[in-house]
């Protein structure tokens, strides 16, 4: 299936009408789109909700109704009250103590709860590219799939492994650009000569598909821009400022993070790893194509192209 992303227009009315509604059964999605801690992500209407690293809701529009689906292991969690979280099956006591979240009143009142669970289950890589997306309005797409089928197989089954995902999809004065965000401890962008990072194969892959395809993405987040633009929230006000992508850079950035001015030493190894490994697979990739910060909180719309 083609990449594309887009929301139909009945499936933008309902949203908008759960939004400005004042039934308590409804509140989860404006609760979710004002939390300044969940990044809202369109595919094909269908919606992922991510925070602290990880998709904590997912909205679909089905056959003219909206499904709200969460992830059984953001469902449970054990009483408040209850200080010892490991329960002694050879004992008589009643190990089920335990709150099921099993409506929408309750995920609205346990959201802070299953963010922080989120984020405890989620890896620092995860986290710092939701931290990116969630605090710069450029910032238009995560997780991204190269096709919809891809995409689709992967959030259906709850699957963490990478099925071939773009990290953050930005946009930059009316063009678009792609990141890959990995930790620098993460051995993808380690080796040792004559062996290549293997972050070089997944850059080479980004740009061979946004090479191939490039009209067809182009036009998929053009659309993206035009359908969010239409909800509710401020949130999807920024999108006004923004405007819509005009052209796309084929050339993928690396943006690393997590480390101490320590490690820089290890930073400029691994920035000639990656430059040697890249070679000339990926024409123009350069030096200023490897963004290196000490900490995701301290990406800036400079360190984004904006």
């Amino acid at each position: 299936m083609p990449f594309s992303r887009r929301l139909s227009e009945p499936f933008v009315t309902k949203l908008n009408e759960l939004y400005e509604s004042t039934n308590a059964k409804d509140g989860w999605w404006r609760a979710l789109v004002d939390h300044k801690e969940v990044f809202i992500a369109v595919r094909n209407d269908k919606i992922n909700a991510y925070a602290g690293g990880a998709s904590i809701a997912r909205i679909v529009w089905s056959q003219g109704e909206i499904r709200f689906e969460v992830h059984i292991e953001y469902l449970v969690f054990a009483k408040r009250e209850r200080r010892n979280l490991y329960v002694d099956l050879l004992q008589t006591e009643d190990p089920s103590e335990a709150i099921v979240v099993n409506s929408t009143e309750d995920y609205v009142n346990w959201l802070n709860r299953i963010i922080k669970k989120s984020t405890m289950l989620s890896g620092d890589e995860r986290r710092g590219e939701n931290l990116i997306a969630i605090e710069h309005p450029c910032v238009l797409d995560i997780e991204a799939a190269f096709t919809t089928t891809r995409e689709e197989e992967s959030d259906s089954n709850g699957s963490k492994a990478s099925v071939g995902r773009v990290d953050l999809v930005v946009i930059n004065n009316g063009t678009l650009s792609f990141f890959e965000a990995k930790l620098l401890s993460n051995g993808e962008t380690r080796c040792r000569p004559p062996a290549k990072p293997a972050v070089c194969e997944q850059l080479c892959e980004y740009h061979a598909w946004l090479k191939q395809d490039h009209a067809e993405v182009l036009a998929a987040y053009q659309k993206l821009v035009r359908d969010t633009k239409q909800l509710k929230g401020d949130r999807f006000r920024r999108l006004e400022k923004i405007g819509e992508p005009t052209s796309l850079d084929p050339i993928p950035r690396l943006i690393v993070f997590g480390f101490r001015q320590t490690d820089m030493p290890n930073i400029k190894a691994m920035e000639q790893a990656v430059l040697y490994g890249v070679d000339d697979r990926i024409p123009g990739f350069d030096a200023k194509h490897i963004i290196c910060v000490g900490d995701a909180g301290n990406v800036t719309d400079r360190h984004l192209g904006s």
